[in-house]
């Protein structure tokens, strides 16, 4: 026990110095932009030498502290390309007018990246705010090959962020093996104009990854679009705070050739504005061929649009999401599948809509089971054709009160299984019990927080924690999961949580408890 503490007071002192933080290159190889001429005062135009810098072919830095500021984008053509920044709160590069940010286009780099991350793309640890009211696009990338590509630990938004805007936040194009993880996009609520946060297009590729990113304020948050001959596959989107935006996921195919496919929507949680009544839907997927929507949390606050659209996307599984338009939204129907075959839906919770799931005349083969209500829906399955559905939801049993949308605790039944939810509203410390499945963190309490795990053993083997950072402050007070002395987590002693609304899933194994 007596090293358990110590190990436990080790852990507070790195989190709470801060001294546990994302990987970055060493400023030692790498070159600061002010040996390039840069100046950095905020006001001082730094195109020219922010230009040379990031086209040198080596690793430059932001210092921290430092403000780089451009009169205009600041356009590269390299093999690779690496920027990171003394961190995304104290070093920024400021883009002034409306034609964009940093905008790279480059194939496969020669030389490994000396973060550790093989070649390409990586930009991480920095602020990238424009000063302009529509400013373009934040960071655009153009892959004339195949490079990696890195973007994380970045804070994008307009340098007032009541009055400036990027267009769009993020845009790569024909690019593959993207990991996009722990940024923070802004948008300044700026819903009723024509503004993206992230969009992935072109003509193909494989493996992206978006994971445990803040996205807020934008008219559409993530946009997919296949426009080849070839599909875009592999695309993985877990973990993500998605809010405040007309749409949170638009996945689309825009040409005849290109087809999305192998989508992976797990484990979010989306808040849909809804600003306008032409909105299709807070979560749509058009001519998608093989996809996952699970763990989801996603609910619609205006607007009577469908909360989740299948169009046209064969072989699917839409399971075990709490979906409501709890907020005034009302959707006509949380889950709406459009000629869509062997989609299946599977022990989902509705609450506040007109209809629960429906599936029309052309969508066969597909499977409703185990879909249970709480409050506020007509109609649980509505179909339209007479093979479109197996309904096999009567036979659950579900009490919920209140809604996963507010605060307090809370229990589920779902087919029989029970599924606590438990707040923390106050303190620094907890200790997790063997009846808890998910706990949430809503404690403004200054100071890391501390979950400690009960004893993974062979009669808990399979039992699941959910711990999940409800206030929104984990990225400055992070959650510390600490083992029990007896077992280990992922081979470690602990885990942190330290993305705002971030979570983390962890699963028994009769030993040890697993991050899934």
């Amino acid at each position: 026990m007596k090293s358990l503490l110590l190990a436990t007071s080790c852990l507070f002192c790195l989190l709470a110095s801060g001294h546990v933080q994302a990987r970055t290159a060493p400023t030692g190889i790498a070159r600061s932009v002010t040996s390039f001429g840069a100046v950095c005062n905020g006001v001082t135009d730094d195109k020219a030498a922010l230009t040379a810098a990031l086209g040198s072919g080596g690793a430059v830095y932001v210092p921290g502290g430092a403000t780089c500021f451009s009169s205009g984008p600041i356009q590269v053509t390299a093999n690779s390309l690496e920027l990171f920044g003394g961190g995304s709160e104290t070093a920024a590069l400021l883009f002034g007018g409306t034609e964009g940010g940093i905008a790279w286009t480059g194939g496969h780099g020669r030389q490994p990246l000396i973060s550790g991350y093989g070649n390409g793309v990586s930009i991480h640890n920095l602020a990238i705010e424009t000063a302009g009211n529509g400013g373009g696009v934040a960071v655009a990338l153009t892959c004339t090959a195949q490079p990696w590509v890195r973007l994380h630990d970045l804070n994008i938004q307009g340098r007032i962020q009541t009055t400036n805007y990027w267009t769009k936040g993020i845009l790569l194009t024909d690019c593959v093996n993207d990991f996009i993880a722990q940024n923070w996009i802004w948008g300044a609520n700026e819903r009723n104009r024509e503004t993206v946060a992230l969009e992935i297009t072109g003509k193909g590729g494989d493996i992206h990854h978006v994971s445990h990113n803040t996205v807020q304020g934008w008219d559409t948050c993530v946009r997919v679009l296949s426009t080849g001959k070839e599909w875009i596959e592999g695309v993985h989107f877990d973990n993500n705070n998605i809010t405040g935006c007309n749409t949170a996921i638009d996945i689309d195919e825009t040409s005849t050739g290109g087809h999305p496919a192998g989508m992976f929507i797990r484990g979010n949680e989306f808040n849909c504005f809804a600003a306008s009544a032409l909105t299709p839907a807070c979560i749509r997927l058009k001519s998608v061929s093989e996809f996952f929507i699970d763990d989801n949390i996603a609910y619609q606050t205006t607007h009577a649009n469908d909360l989740i659209r299948i169009e046209n996307s064969p072989n699917g599984n839409v399971n075990a999401n709490f979906l409501s338009g709890e907020g005034g939204g009302v959707p006509a129907n949380l889950i709406d599948i459009v000629g869509s075959n062997s989609v299946n839906t599977i022990g989902n919770i509705f609450q506040t809509a007109t209809t629960g799931v429906s599936y029309d005349g052309n969508s066969s083969y597909g499977s409703a089971i185990g879909n249970a209500v709480s409050s506020g829906v007509g109609t649980k399955v509505k179909t339209a054709g007479a093979n479109a559905v197996i309904d096999g939801s009567a036979g659950n049993v579900l009490a919920i009160m209140p809604s996963p949308l507010n605060g307090g605790g809370r229990t589920i039944l779902l087919g029989g299984a029970q599924f606590g939810i438990r707040t923390i509203a106050t303190g620094t410390s907890d200790k997790a019990q063997g009846s808890d499945y998910t706990i949430e963190w809503h404690s403004p309490s200054i100071g890391v927080k501390a979950e400690t795990l009960p004893p993974c053993s062979p009669g808990s083997k399979g039992q699941t924690i959910i711990v999940k950072d409800g206030f929104g402050n984990a990225a400055k007070y992070r959650i510390a999961l600490l083992a029990d002395s007896g077992s280990r987590i992922d081979g470690a002693s602990f885990k942190t949580i330290s993305a705002n609304y971030g979570s983390a899933k962890l699963q028994c194994d009769g030993t040890n408890w697993m991050n899934e």
